[in-house]
């Protein structure tokens, strides 16, 4: 018999368990009484292979229905003609059960997200309840088959049974009322219903059971089922409702006025074990006014409240029309209850029934905006740090979405309109943490031509620059810009640009599709704090990741720059490239070699490429363009001398202390140059 394998998950356990419930369909073609049964569950593992979260839960309870099943066709196999009519009874109940479960099933996988998460708490009762039948189900057929063997043993009025372990006194009386509990001998007292009736079942259960070859198989074959059926099927699939799996949202009912909403707080607060409270607004006051005008924070404030070994807090009001207030309080409520995540709002209580304004009370107080948070990090502490804390907090906003896409079963459009439009804020104690998404964003449909993970770092690195995004941070390097447009001293912006360009290479080579952070980048988050900015260009030049250089442009001769490929010096504090002030090069003096030359190639039409040779003419160097004659020919050339970014890094790293107490300049200071001619010419013949 194929049962499917209880250490698999995802889609080969699925593959597995539908072919395993194939063959139970098959097999059910050959007894009748459970063809219903096999042909449901079939359905179900066919629904949970198209669910995206929560099939191992799903799985984990349609395969104990599978050895069910297949426990009871291994017994039942060529007897179910003489099969008693109780026990045909209790299939029908089974059947009941898996046709419950597929339209849950059913009905949860066409919902939306935030449909499903309003409900998270009903859909993890519900898959409680589904397992405690189950257990009902299986008890019944083993107190069923106890009963009869007992009766086919002996026929005294009064049998006595040896205690089950898996059933106590309580739950015996629910399955059935003439079942007590002797506390004398440990046993349970079974009184006979009456001779007449067990004599009629005894007569079916003895030709059911009978095998051929043995005359005393009977009772063994009916008490192999119920020790067999008495038992999980799954170790880790749970029997009882507190430690069923965990799929759940909380039920989708309409709440018309605050006495519904209260009972949904004080179920919801029961469901977590008193996780959070309701609160009067004589239970808080107010520590001053709030300074929050936008986004999802906007109208939190500081108040002084006793929750737990808490004192502080932060209230969020839910003002205007009462009904709009309402559905945002609610939706809120939910959102926090069900999902848990360390970068998400800490929830400690809510308002009470009759409350005029609806407020929550959150744990998050002393928060300062992201941008701001960043702009005092680069005015006083170190670029290492800076990296640092900027590579956490991308670590902590890619497990969150990687969280929600799994948990509401989102897609990366969706996330990413998320934290697109989300509002960040960073506590005391250095976490940063995101307001929830806005309820209008729930029927936005959009299209992007980047991924989530760039989503993120636009995120984090616009936040250092609020006035403007990646696009203007370029223009840092550009040495026209003043102090006036970027409204900075020229050492903020040459130490932001430093920070935003290492942050940049370094997460560059994300991959989500492993759903975790590169090498290099856990390296450098694991070590100390501080660490020296030296120790993070070493692993990140050791991953081939660091490629930060600076441009100039030359746009009226392109041949007075200054800077040839491999000269080592300095540039003059807030000037540009013209102050460059020449040390040595080393390329001439053997320290780096240049790349070798790449090939060459000029436009004849829109797509194509042409092989453009280079000749010395004089000591210059000359290519030839073939004009066609009676109009004008436009020609791009583009002539770069470089070197390795990763040897200039290694060399600029290992040499740069020597160098910069030989011509005393600071080490920071000291810089490394490349040379790029490009030149556009206008030929008419």
């Amino acid at each position: 018999m194929l049962k499917p394998q209880t250490n698999l998950t995802g889609k080969n356990a699925l593959k597995v368990a539908i072919a395993a419930s194939k063959l139970a369909q098959d097999l059910g073609d050959s007894c009748p009484p459970a063809r219903a049964a096999a042909s449901l569950l079939l359905m179900i593992f066919e629904t949970i292979e198209h669910m995206r979260s929560n099939q191992v839960e799903c799985y984990r309870l349609a395969q104990r229905c599978l050895d069910l099943l297949t426990e009871i066709h291994g017994q039942m196999d060529g007897r179910w003609d003489s099969a008693p009519a109780s026990l045909t009874r209790n299939l029908h109940k089974f059947e009941s059960i898996l046709q419950s479960i597929h339209d849950r099933l059913i009905e949860e996988t066409q919902n939306k997200w935030h449909a499903r998460i309003l409900r998270k708490a009903a859909i993890k009762e519900a898959l409680a309840e589904y397992n405690t039948e189950l257990d009902d189900a299986a008890r019944s057929f083993q107190l069923y088959s106890l009963l009869n063997i007992h009766y086919v043993v002996g026929r005294d009025e009064t049998l006595v049974v040896p205690s089950l372990p898996e059933i106590d006194k309580k739950k015996s009386e629910r399955y059935s009322p003439s079942i007590s509990s002797s506390t004398a001998s440990g046993t349970l007292l079974v009184e006979a219903e009456s001779d007449k009736t067990l004599a009629s079942e005894r007569s079916s259960m003895e030709e059911c059971h009978k095998d051929p070859d043995s005359p005393t198989s009977g009772v063994h074959s009916i008490l192999e089922p119920a020790t067999i059926l008495c038992e999980s099927p799954q170790s880790s699939a749970p029997s009882s409702r507190s430690t069923s799996p965990s799929l759940n949202i909380t039920e989708d009912a309409d709440v018309d006025d605050r006495g519904d909403l209260d009972e949904l707080s004080e179920t919801q607060d029961n469901q977590r074990n008193g996780h959070f409270r309701t609160f009067h607004q004589s239970d808080i006051i107010m520590k001053g006014r709030s300074r929050i005008r936008e986004g999802w924070w906007a109208g939190t404030v500081e108040v002084e409240v006793e929750v737990g070994s808490n004192k502080l807090a932060a209230l969020k009001r839910y003002e205007g029309p009462v009904d709009v207030a309402l559905k945002r309080w609610r939706r809120d409520v939910d959102i926090l209850t069900n999902l848990r995540h360390a970068v998400l709002p800490q929830l400690l209580g809510v308002s009470a029934h009759g409350t005029a304004t609806p407020f929550i009370i959150l744990g998050d107080v002393n928060t300062t905006t992201l941008q701001g948070y960043l702009r005092k990090m680069v005015l006083i502490s170190s670029i290492s740090k800076c990296v640092q804390t900027l590579l956490r907090f991308y670590e902590e906003l890619l497990d969150a979405a990687l969280y929600l896409r799994a948990e509401l079963e989102l897609s990366d459009a969706k996330i990413q309109d998320y934290f697109e439009n989300a509002s960040y804020r960073v506590d005391s104690s250095d976490r940063i943490i995101i307001g929830l998404p806005l309820q209008e964003l729930d029927d936005v449909i959009s299209v992007r031509q980047w991924s989530l993970s760039q989503t993120l770092q636009e995120t984090l690195l616009r936040s250092i620059r609020p006035s403007s995004g990646l696009k203007s941070i370029v223009k840092l390097y550009d040495h026209g810009v003043t102090d006036s447009d970027l409204e900075d001293d020229w050492e903020t912006v040459h130490k932001t640009k430093h920070i935003v360009f290492i942050v940049s290479d370094l997460l560059s080579t994300i991959d989500l599709s492993n759903n975790s952070l590169p090498t290099h980048v856990r390296d450098i988050l694991a070590l100390p704090r501080p660490t020296s900015l030296a120790r993070i260009r070493e692993i990140a030049v050791d991953s081939s990741c660091l490629n930060q250089t600076w441009l100039t442009t030359y746009e009226s001769d392109p041949f007075s720059r200054t800077i040839s490929t491999g000269d080592v010096g300095c540039l003059q504090p807030g000037r540009g490239f013209e102050s460059f002030r020449l040390f040595h090069n080393a390329v001439l003096d053997g320290s780096l070699s240049r790349n070798p030359p790449a090939s060459n190639g000029w436009m004849e039409y829109a797509g194509t490429k042409s092989a453009l040779e280079c000749s010395r003419v004089n000591g210059m160097d000359c290519w030839t363009v073939n004009c066609l004659s009676g109009g004008p020919t436009e020609a791009s050339i583009s002539y770069a001398d470089n070197v390795d970014a990763g040897a200039a890094w290694r060399y600029l790293m290992q040499n740069a202390m020597t160098i910069a107490a030989a011509f005393n300049v600071q080490p920071e200071s000291v810089v490394l140059g490349e040379s790029e001619v490009c030149c556009q010419l206008s030929i008419t013949v």
